[in-house]
């Protein structure tokens, strides 16, 4: 879904959240097209749920290289999660 909002909304939330649950993963990522002023990083019952922005104002190029790092970072702390936390 293309959103430009302030912040994520429930129905979203519960959306994503859903699908991570329904194929059983563990994480959700909502990624918004602009800066949202209240960021989101919670854990929904079982699912860790946060957003990413990707930028559309600015150029593209830059934003698509800032989001990659951030998702590459974003996976690579789930990946380095110590085995305790994911049983």
């Amino acid at each position: 879904k293309y959103k430009i909002s302030d912040e994520p909304s429930l129905a979203d939330c519960e959306q994503v959240v859903a699908y991570a649950t329904g194929t059983w993963c563990g994480e959700a990522v909502l990624v918004y097209p602009s800066m949202i002023t209240r960021p989101l990083e919670v854990m929904w019952g079982d699912v860790r749920l946060r957003t990413l922005q990707f930028d559309l104002s600015g150029d593209l190029e830059r934003e698509g290289e800032s989001f990659l790092g951030k998702l590459h970072s974003e996976a690579f702390q789930v990946l380095s999660w110590p085995e305790e936390a994911t049983n």
